[in-house]
């Protein structure tokens, strides 16, 4: 077991240490927290395609860098440090985890190439694993119409709905299983209304779906692995996201 940083993981650390500190500071945190969108765009786009942050835990076969958990819990931890208003936790640490563990190799050929390549943004529901989701009040429900998949209900929180392309979603399927479904936020039927919350860093919105077109990507053969494993790596993303705003609190 490895308990110590390697040379090229403590460089990863002290590149997004130093980035981070230089955009996205007191001042410009509170731009992004005042702006349409809730993030600078060209920050944004400098993580992805300068800097290479959404591919670095995504295989180079998908365009990314091919590193791993460890590479991205030290730039999460300085996302947190420095509370980035970006996309950055919803696409990379969410999405890219979630079409990496249970998605389809045809979903994962179709989305991980733009996520590395800092071109896709996503939204995702506000729960990491589909387990307290399916305690909700109102799930999301899938059925077949015309041969293809419609969705039904509504998510009422959403991370990053408003400004993302596509939205990965967990909704009941008729057997009583729970699917994994890939919707342009353009999609006819589709409503997304941003909420107010009193965390203006991380932007959250409501969605309804009615009779809304849905692509099924979670692959069956994955998932009683891949569930548990996308869930432990969603938690000690956003741990490590908790741990750089305590050390910043304490600093």
């Amino acid at each position: 077991m490895q308990l110590t940083l390697t040379e090229d993981q403590r460089l990863i650390r002290d590149t997004s240490e130093q980035f981070l500190a230089d955009v996205s500071d007191s001042a410009a945190v509170r731009r992004a927290m005042a702006s349409a969108s809730g993030y600078d765009e060209d920050v944004w786009r400098r993580i992805g395609r300068e800097l290479g942050w959404c591919g670095i835990a995504i295989p180079e076969t998908y365009g990314g860098l091919g590193l791993g958990p460890v590479e991205l819990v030290l730039i999460q931890e300085q996302a947190g440090r420095r509370l980035l208003c970006a996309p950055f936790f919803a696409t990379v640490c969410v999405g890219a985890t979630l079409l990496q563990t249970v998605g389809t190799d045809a979903a994962q050929a179709r989305f991980l190439p733009h996520i590395a390549a800092g071109a896709l943004r996503l939204a995702v529901p506000l729960y990491g694993d589909p387990e307290p989701w399916r305690a909700a009040v109102n799930p999301l429900t899938a059925r077949h119409a015309a041969g293809t998949w419609v969705l039904d209900g509504e998510v009422r929180q959403l991370l990053d709905g408003v400004s993302a392309d596509w939205l990965l979603l967990f909704a009941a399927l008729p057997d009583a299983g729970t699917g994994v479904f890939a919707v342009p936020r353009t999609a006819a039927g589709l409503s997304v209304t941003p909420l107010p919350t009193w965390d203006q860093t991380r932007r959250i919105a409501a969605a309804c779906f009615a009779g809304v077109a849905a692509e099924r990507i979670d692959d069956p053969a994955r998932t009683a692995s891949g569930w548990p494993r996308f869930g432990a790596l969603v938690r000690l993303y956003l741990a490590a996201e908790q741990l750089g705003g305590a050390q910043q609190c304490l600093d």
